[in-house]
């Protein structure tokens, strides 16, 4: 399908990947894009654009109805994403939400859909070479993932019994210009002095560029033959998170960072988890984040790039040194 002339609707438009998509789709592809955003969201990246601004939330079926009609591809980017949180949350946004799009998509006639999922369905330890072929890792405990594989099955049963044109992408950490995950927060941390690696960095980071993420979204309504489909989407590779984090150290003039091991990380990060339930914020570290920051695997993109014709054209350097120049435009640097 070609989105030029197309009414689109981005889901989470006021976050970070789902900004960068309504931009691109707006400016570059040539579709109507309407974005669903909540009444207390900033949409300061949105202004200016062509893109009517929905108010909504994935939560409210109401709003999701009347941003959906007449619209021929949904693209759902909203979504809880962190390792840490109520479970409860999670599913009420991240599985629910889901379905919500999904019925208003189908009630709506709505034409494709593509939604987001991620690597966390393969568990925080997956195996190295994991591929599309893998199996889910339900046995985690990690509520995302969890609210994840679900909203996934939600997907494929309204693909096999509704007849909904859904394609799943799977994305790895995702980094670039405005992401507060893997981009703003570190290079605040390092620069206040408080980022530590573990096990010296060697753990390995499966990251995509946002833009390369982009991309992905735009292929997966371009070719017809997806509905059903799931795709894990990366920079196709795996650095260490030293390499990754010292990046952003170079860039805030940091010397080399400094290392704990394993065991010292997941004692800070149990004790961490303890203060914040008591207080009702998220902790500076997690268990699932040491778990994270040490496995070794690395994903294999070969389906999408077979199937969706993917590359990633950003290169790890040329995707640092786009963030860096952004990072220095607002004054993080």
């Amino acid at each position: 399908m070609d989105l030029v002339g197309r009414t689109v609707l981005v889901t989470g438009a006021s976050g970070f990947v789902g900004g960068h998509l309504a931009i691109r789709l707006a400016t570059e592809q040539g579709a109507q894009v309407r974005a669903l955003v909540r009444q207390t969201s900033r949409t300061d990246h949105l202004q200016g654009l062509d893109i009517q601004l929905c108010q909504g939330d994935v939560t409210g079926p109401d709003s999701l109805r009347s941003a959906s009609d007449g619209v021929d591809v949904v693209f759902h980017t909203a979504a809880i994403a962190r390792e840490w949180g109520k479970a409860e949350e999670m599913h009420r946004v991240n599985t629910l939400g889901t379905d919500n799009v999904l019925k208003a998509a189908v009630d709506a006639g709505v034409a494709r859909v593509v939604h987001t999922s991620s690597i966390a369905v393969y568990g925080l330890e997956p195996a190295d070479g994991t591929d599309e072929s893998f199996p889910f890792n339900r046995a985690s405990g990690n509520p995302y993932a969890a609210s994840k594989i679900a909203a996934e099955e939600l997907a494929q049963m309204y693909y096999q019994d509704k007849g909904l044109h859904v394609t799943i992408l799977r994305p790895a950490e995702i980094y670039g210009p405005r992401s507060t995950t893997t981009t703003v927060g570190p290079v605040l941390a390092i620069r206040m002095g408080w980022m530590e690696l573990i096990d010296g960095g060697e753990g390995l980071c499966n990251h995509v560029y946002v833009d390369n993420l982009v991309d992905a979204y735009i292929l997966a309504v371009e070719n017809d033959d997806v509905a059903g489909e799931g795709y894990i989407i990366s920079d196709g590779m795996g650095t260490p998170w030293r390499d990754f984090f010292g990046r952003y150290a170079q860039m805030a003039g940091k010397g080399p960072l400094p290392s704990i091991t394993r065991e010292q990380a997941i004692l800070k990060a149990a004790e961490a988890e303890a203060k914040a339930e008591a207080r009702g914020r998220a902790p500076a570290l997690t268990q699932a984040a040491v778990t994270l920051m040490t496995q070794k695997a690395v994903y294999r993109i070969d389906k999408a790039r077979r199937e969706l014709g993917y590359v990633p054209r950003i290169s790890l350097d040329e995707g640092m040194r786009l963030t860096e120049a952004w990072l220095r435009e607002r004054g993080y640097l």
